[in-house]
């Protein structure tokens, strides 16, 4: 899950190969999601807003989802693909909320030593866009060059 999530947040919402994607109408609604995201509810000067989360961007992600049961579907046998699936749904569902906790101001792991490094992480994605495309295990970014745990230099977030 975490594999095709950074490979698809990374090239495709984050736009490394926006070129192949943007004669597509399909393609462009699910891309323009995650600039909402981004742009209009959880900019950089402000991640934390006061009114609740909104949810408009996880449309985009049942793609990769579908991917990955697809994926599963066809390269494992029959008996255990069901529970994969099952479990790689089950994460997405986990990492979708735990990334909702990260736009919020006040919540259940608002306290947690690893919540806080998580959403550290989080944050330096909404000010530097090239960086951190995972959400929980940031092990692909830092093979490939893209992982970042201090904040740009003069950068504030927003609280």
């Amino acid at each position: 899950i975490e594999t095709v999530g950074y490979f698809y947040h990374r090239w495709i919402e984050h736009g490394e190969i926006m070129r192949y994607v943007k004669e597509n109408r399909v393609l462009r609604k699910i891309i323009f999601l995650h600039w909402t995201h981004h742009v209009k509810n959880y900019p950089p000067e402000n991640l934390r807003p006061e009114n609740p989360y909104v949810t408009d961007d996880n449309l985009s992600w049942y793609l990769p989802g579908a991917v990955n049961t697809l994926l599963v579907g066809f390269c494992v046998p029959p008996a255990w693909a069901l529970p994969i699936a099952l479990g790689g749904w089950s994460y997405g569902i986990l990492i979708d909320r735990l990334h909702s906790r990260f736009h919020l101001r006040r919540h259940f792991f608002a306290d947690n030593r690893v919540f806080l490094y998580l959403q550290r992480v989080h944050d330096i994605h909404h000010l530097d866009q090239t960086k951190n495309f995972t959400i929980v295990i940031p092990f692909l970014d830092i093979v490939f060059g893209t992982f970042r745990d201090k904040y740009p230099v003069a950068a504030e977030v927003g609280a």
